[in-house]
């Protein structure tokens, strides 16, 4: 019986990952939703004409450029009203 119990945990570990395998991707996954845009499309940059993406910054979320080495191109997000 504990030869089972144990040969069942080992393959749930191969399979799932182990505690901070788990974190590490509940972490990446929150990270690629917060990153991904909202329902709207993506806006064009004001100064470039590029696409733009959402980023977060400390005073919250906005659309950077994506040519950000070059382009500083920035807009604030539009907030939706349901």
């Amino acid at each position: 019986m504990q030869g089972s119990l144990i040969e069942r945990h080992g393959k749930e570990l191969v399979t799932e990952g182990g505690f901070s395998e788990r974190m590490t991707a509940a972490r990446v996954e929150e990270k690629r939703r917060r990153q991904e845009p909202t329902e709207t499309a993506a806006p064009s940059c004001p100064l470039c004409g590029g696409e733009m993406r959402l980023r977060h910054g400390k005073k919250g979320d906005f659309w950077g450029c994506q040519a950000c080495l070059t382009c500083r191109g920035t807009r604030e997000v539009q907030q939706q009203t349901d």
